[in-house]
């Protein structure tokens, strides 16, 4: 089942909030499928710069991780665009943590953050 996804645009960038559950037997699927739905509509819109808000309160799987951060060209995701992801709760931010560095060491510009303004700052930087 995929996430609940809301698209804003804030001019200088897109806004993204995400909800729903992590599905143990489905989670890789589930994110590679929301990530899909938002490549393809930063595609359609023009959008390079992303601000992600993620109220799922279920941590990310190691092996999860994994299968997002070696697949981004799988599902349309570019080099161009700069995501800034917001995880309000330590623990799912700090899950998500093996994600940022996978994606950076492939060449992807993604930063996690537990607050917005210091998320708005680096990805407007």
């Amino acid at each position: 089942m995929a996430h609940e996804i809301e698209f804003k645009d804030e001019g200088k960038y897109l806004r993204v909030i995400l909800r729903g559950h992590r599905s143990r037997e489905q989670e890789g699927a589930t994110l590679i499928e929301t990530w899909s739905t938002v490549a393809a509509y930063c595609i359609e819109h023009g959008h390079t710069h992303i601000l992600g808000v993620v109220l799922i309160e279920e941590p990310l799987q190691p092996m999860a991780a994994y299968e997002v951060g070696h697949a981004p060209h799988t599902f349309g995701w570019k080099h161009a665009f700069r995501l800034a992801l917001v995880y309000p709760d330590r623990v799912v931010f700090e899950s998500n943590r093996l994600t940022e560095t996978i994606l950076t060491n492939r060449g992807y510009q993604i930063k996690v953050f537990t607050e917005e303004e210091g998320a708005l700052h680096w990805l407007l930087k």
